[in-house]
């Protein structure tokens, strides 16, 4: 299979929460490791959920390795793609992961900053 659509995708990045179930981990002809599972994700305009197949490979496999397990949600971003069968098979959508999702910082964290002690807050 090869994938497609993968120029301009910066404005398609997507932020998910994903259940992974089937894991499993491959290497392609380079030697690089592969994660394909699947997980049940549900669209606003469809009903019921389905199940989306998502795959991370190099960088983003590495960030999100240790936090990837069986039933055991993940919050990652990445791009929809269409991977396009060469040998007669359908082409089927896909999920490539980018990256591992992670909060911004606490509002608290930020404010331990020290205020600038200008001309304004000086005594006289």
């Amino acid at each position: 299979m090869t994938a497609t659509a993968r120029e301009n995708n910066e404005s398609n990045i997507y932020a998910r929460t994903l259940t992974p179930k089937g894991i499993k981990f491959s290497a392609n002809r380079n030697g690089t490791r592969i994660a394909t599972f699947f997980a049940a994700v549900r669209y606003a305009k469809r009903e019921g959920t389905y199940d989306l197949m998502v795959t991370a490979s190099g960088k983003a496999l590495a960030d999100i390795e240790p936090e990837l397990e069986n039933a055991r949600p993940i919050r990652v971003y990445g791009v929809h793609e269409d991977l396009v069968a060469n040998d007669g098979r359908r082409q089927r959508g896909v999920f490539r992961v980018i990256g591992l999702s992670r909060p911004k910082e606490d509002a608290a964290t930020a404010s331990t900053h020290q205020p600038c002690q200008g001309p304004h807050g000086a005594a006289a």
